[in-house]
């Protein structure tokens, strides 16, 4: 996913590698597992010692460096990057963390159908996925579909005035407000409402579409404990079948 993306833009891809203990000598296997991509995209590795966040948050502290986590691999920070390393990175970055779960696998980036998930809930706690959404996609040339997984309609009586509009109706305006701001982007986008749970619904949606990435924002400073979507982000990205885009609401406020 990294070298398709950065074959994209035409960006450099540095492979990083954080040592525990610091005598965990594995430049050998950084070497070779980037091997067969040098010649997708220009490539460094990094092989760095100390607390795996805090030195990922460090080699990544440039203003167009986006930070790349994935869950497959040796041990050591791929094995536990849904616990507490990627929950803190996700809370202190000032930028977008992507996240490649178990299921994650990549999706071409080559093609002209390249489509993002950008996930919402309607609330102002979720506004900010947008802009930072709409920044990466249009450096991606990727398409959208703007989904909110719409709870269940509650019961009104015919005595209330007045009346309560239906929660699907509520979401599928709010998400064409969000197509318009995609569109004034320059970013084409579809609204779409769901059902279900909302991790289950939105990985099986993202399936279905053959879709690159999915875009989820994260509750303040929580990291992937809470999400702006009735779910966690970690079951977001436990179930996606792409890696996951994720946004802090509060970005540009480290903890």
């Amino acid at each position: 996913m990294a070298y398709g993306a950065a074959e994209r833009v035409g960006a450099t891809v540095t492979v990083i590698r954080v040592r525990e203990p610091p005598n965990d000598d594995s430049s050998a296997y950084l070497e070779s597992a980037v091997q067969r991509f040098t010649d997708t995209a220009p490539t460094q590795t990094l092989m760095l010692d100390g607390p795996p966040a805090e030195r990922l948050l460090e080699a990544s502290a440039g203003s167009d460096t986006t930070l790349c986590l994935a869950t497959h691999g040796r041990s050591g920070l791929s094995r536990i990057v849904l616990g507490s390393v990627a929950d803190e990175i996700v809370r202190r970055s000032v930028r977008p963390v992507i996240v490649v779960g178990p299921r994650g696998a990549a999706t071409p980036l080559q093609s002209e159908r390249a489509r993002m998930i950008v996930c919402t809930d309607g609330s102002p706690a979720a506004a900010p996925v947008l802009p930072a959404t709409a920044e990466f996609a249009a450096e991606l040339d990727l398409t959208c579909s703007v989904v909110q997984v719409a709870a269940q309609d509650e019961d009104v009586s015919l005595d209330d005035l007045p009346p309560v509009r239906p929660h699907y109706e509520r979401a599928l305006l709010h998400n064409a407000d969000a197509c318009e701001y995609l569109a004034s982007m320059g970013i084409a986008a579809e609204p779409i409402v769901l059902r279900g749970d909302p991790a289950r619904a939105i990985a099986h949606r993202a399936t279905l579409e053959h879709a690159s990435f999915i875009a989820v924002a994260t509750h303040g400073r929580s990291g992937l404990t809470r999400a702006t979507l009735g779910s966690t982000a970690s079951d977001i990205v436990r179930r996606a079948p792409c890696p996951v885009f994720v946004a802090r609401t509060d970005q540009g406020h480290s903890s």
